[in-house]
């Protein structure tokens, strides 16, 4: 009995699912020209004078939430970990990969009381990124969404030396491309976007501004 070899098996499954090269040109997608930002920089201008609901408000550890405290007219802020004696900015403890708890919170606010979204490197961390989405579709206003860049330089160096260097939290990664067609999945439309801290592609992450 004849034994197939690796290149048999390779050329059979080709056949069978009518394999065509041109199929291979449709993977590649064209990564618009966009210019390189502070993270932290963009998201306080976008906050500045408004009413402002940022999720994930406790990490790093506060330190981004008090800044947006100083520029933004009103800031409620939840997390799934809210320490003792948490300043009355942070509106109270919301596991937001669960789909009756951020569907709570959105019941809970009206689309007067928020002006803006900030969703700062939470994406990464979520089962269902889809369900929290779909929640904060219905506060009818802008979403800024930051997330890591799955091809951030820092991250190549690590793995070409057999070190995944990762959040142990986290559970996805995000290119540009993934995230656009994640948030338009969703009813989203891209208002703006850029790279944050690092050369554009290599760079360490991504901000997206949608609604």
């Amino acid at each position: 009995m004849a034994v197939a070899t690796l290149a048999d098996l390779h050329a059979e499954c080709d056949a069978m699912r009518g394999y065509d090269p041109a199929w291979y040109v449709k993977m590649m997608h064209k990564i618009p020209l966009a210019r390189v930002d502070n993270r932290v920089r963009y998201i306080l201008a976008q906050c500045q004078g408004k009413r402002v609901l940022h999720l994930g408000c406790n990490w790093p550890p506060g330190y981004l939430h008090t800044a947006i405290e100083k520029v933004a007219t009103r800031l409620y802020g939840v997390d799934i970990c809210v320490p003792p004696g948490a300043s009355e900015g942070l509106f109270g403890r919301v596991d937001l990969d669960k789909g009756t708890e951020a569907a709570d919170l959105v019941g809970s606010l009206s689309v007067e009381q928020i002006e803006l979204v900030v969703c700062a490197e939470i994406l990464e961390h979520l089962g269902n990124p889809g369900n929290l989405l779909a929640q904060l579709k219905r506060l009818a206003c802008p979403v800024l969404i930051t997330v890591p860049n799955a091809f951030n330089n820092t991250g190549y160096y690590h793995v070409t030396g057999g070190v995944e260097s990762v959040n142990p939290e986290h559970v996805a990664y995000y290119s540009y491309h993934t995230l656009k067609v994640l948030v338009e999945r969703y009813g989203y439309v891209l208002n703006d976007w850029c790279w944050y801290n690092g050369k554009p592609g290599t760079a360490e992450g991504v901000i997206f501004l949608v609604q």
